[in-house]
């Protein structure tokens, strides 16, 4: 639904024009790109040329990341996750928690299991920064807590999480085609 109505903004500006409609999408596609570009030449000094490769020409990116697929989103949003997430850790600055927060909400609009399975190594990165233990504790620590959640919702949440990946599993299987890939 958020692809569509994407979409219908951008037929107000466009006049319902396709390929004008593929460039506003492409241009979101560059920013998600260009934000991890940002990300890894930060964490990452000295290997900018190698990262431009990588995050502008590489060909599967460039594909997946242009035209109008939900894709460009997905990975402008994960890119605006993680940037503005590593500089709040860094500077503590609250408006960058927020970009965070309205960028998982768009995550979680578009592909939902991407947007819950990147809370675990958010907060396991979170408390790793903050409190300096051991981080493969922590990131155990969370990890194994989220899994306990995840099998724990058969039981007593409101939402069965292992019976939803089941009946996904089993929509895949009725489908036609003859092929397991």
């Amino acid at each position: 639904v958020l692809l569509i109505k994407l979409i219908a903004v951008f037929n107000l500006f466009s006049g319902g024009e396709y390929y004008i409609n593929v460039i506003w999408f492409s241009f979101l596609g560059f920013w998600g790109g260009y934000y991890f570009y940002r990300l890894f030449t930060t964490v990452f000094s000295g290997y900018e040329r190698q990262m431009a490769a990588v995050f502008f020409f590489f060909i599967p990116m460039v594909f997946w990341t242009s035209g109008i697929r939900k894709d460009g989103l997905i990975f402008l949003f994960m890119s605006l996750i993680f940037y503005h997430f590593y500089f709040f850790l860094k500077a503590g600055e609250w408006r960058r928690l927020a970009i965070v927060v309205l960028s998982l909400f768009m995550l979680f609009l578009v592909r939902n299991f991407l947007a819950l399975t990147i809370l675990p190594a958010l907060l396991s990165w979170g408390i790793a920064e903050k409190t300096r233990p051991p981080a493969w504790k922590i990131f155990s620590i969370v990890y194994g807590i989220s899994i306990f959640i995840f099998f724990l919702s058969a039981r007593m949440g409101p939402i069965d999480f292992p019976q939803k990946i089941a009946d996904r599993q089993q929509e895949f299987f009725r489908l036609q085609g003859g092929s397991e890939i």
